[in-house]
């Protein structure tokens, strides 16, 4: 009996330590951390929510929302070939987007077939553009936030942060709409993050449009996406290295985007993206995504990140960056932020450097106010 006794107390001293170092939300809550918001983060990441370092198990019934590549910072590696109207892409040897119309030369260089696989650069700063700079005496940064809504903690701060911010929202967070209503109200704009088919076995998230889905379902789960928000101007891909690889199932996500009168943009998770050349082909305004803020979830990292921002904008005239609900990314956009006035930088949605590059105004549809920079 003793001996039963002894190897049960074993046994439960084995799981408790187990559970403790692996985040038991008892234990977190007794240390001061936010139990529902790291089980949160480790859903994101893919994780089990309460044994993160089981990398290599699939959850069940849960949707890992995050794709490993879709953080490595492909500069604009894959040409868009010969654009109907200025483009906001180049290639892979000017990484590099205008503000001003494309000259005849540069587009003709744009449309040079690819002949090597591109290369991959983590965190590296592109060359120096050969492009004529905005005209306007200061530069530009949009932030764009992705996976907005479904950690509705995280999602909440940062909204309060000052703006204004880009909040792309998924399609299947909870309280859709007051959610991106109080994002609307705090002056930011809105997007929807619209999941498509990774490569790999990470799943997207619900309703995803998958590369062998044929048009009819295609359309009708774009649609469908679409229906629920309001006063957003437009849509990126969430994760979606396959399916914006594929030009058929993109060519349907154009139609409806040009019906409703939305942009696109490109978030480049993959090199071999065509996004942007079937946006412009079917007529839907269009522009890339720059940088990825928390690659790594470190606030070291994501500070880095933003410094490269910094130092694009004052290069080409703006810049584009996508980071995360985070708290390694919210509390470095917090100090962040307030900086930029007086760096000569201004702050602003997506849609406005959509305008600048294509010198129309943006869909016609309600644009939230916009927050001052501090």
């Amino acid at each position: 009996m003793v001996a039963v006794v002894l190897v049960l107390a074993v046994v439960i001293g084995l799981v408790i330590g187990h559970i403790y170092r692996s985040g038991s939300p008892v234990f977190l809550a007794a240390q001061g951390i936010d139990p529902i918001g790291v089980m949160a983060d480790n859903i994101t990441r893919g994780r089990d929510p309460l044994f993160p370092e089981r990398a290599d198990v699939p959850l069940q019934g849960v949707s890992p929302l995050a794709e490993p590549e879709a953080y490595s910072d492909q500069w604009r590696s894959a040409p868009r070939e010969a654009p109907s109207k200025p483009s906001p892409s180049t290639s892979a040897e000017s990484a590099v987007a205008p503000l001003l119309p494309v000259s005849d030369s540069a587009k003709e260089k744009a449309a040079l077939p690819q002949t090597q696989k591109p290369e991959v650069k983590i965190a590296s700063l592109p060359p120096a553009s050969s492009h004529p700079r905005s005209p306007h005496s200061t530069v530009f940064v949009a932030i764009v936030i992705d996976d907005m809504g479904v950690d509705q903690v995280r999602s909440r701060r940062v909204i309060d942060l000052p703006g204004p911010l880009t909040t792309s929202f998924l399609t299947f967070a909870r309280d859709l709409k007051r959610q991106a209503r109080s994002a609307a109200a705090a002056g930011h704009e809105l997007m929807m993050h619209m999941p498509m088919e990774p490569k790999g076995k990470v799943s997207p998230g619900p309703d995803a449009l998958l590369v062998r889905m044929g048009k009819e379902e295609i359309a009708s789960r774009v649609h469908n996406m679409l229906d629920r928000m309001e006063n957003y101007v437009g849509i990126n891909n969430h994760q979606g290295s396959k399916f914006t690889e594929d030009e058929a199932g993109l060519k349907v996500v154009m139609t409806a985007l040009k019906q409703r009168r939305l942009f696109f943009l490109d978030s480049r998770t993959s090199g071999q993206s065509v996004g942007g050349r079937v946006a412009e082909e079917a007529g839907v305004r269009t522009i890339d995504r720059d940088i990825f803020l928390d690659h790594e979830n470190r606030p070291g990292y994501v500070e880095k990140q933003l410094a490269l921002t910094e130092a694009l904008a004052k290069r080409r005239g703006y810049a584009i960056a996508i980071g995360h609900p985070r708290d390694a990314t919210i509390g470095a956009l917090r100090r962040w932020l307030p900086t930029l006035s007086g760096k000569g930088i201004d702050l602003v949605p997506v849609s406005m450097l959509i305008d600048m590059c294509y010198g129309t105004p943006a869909a016609d549809l309600i644009k939230p106010k916009r927050a001052g920079n501090g």
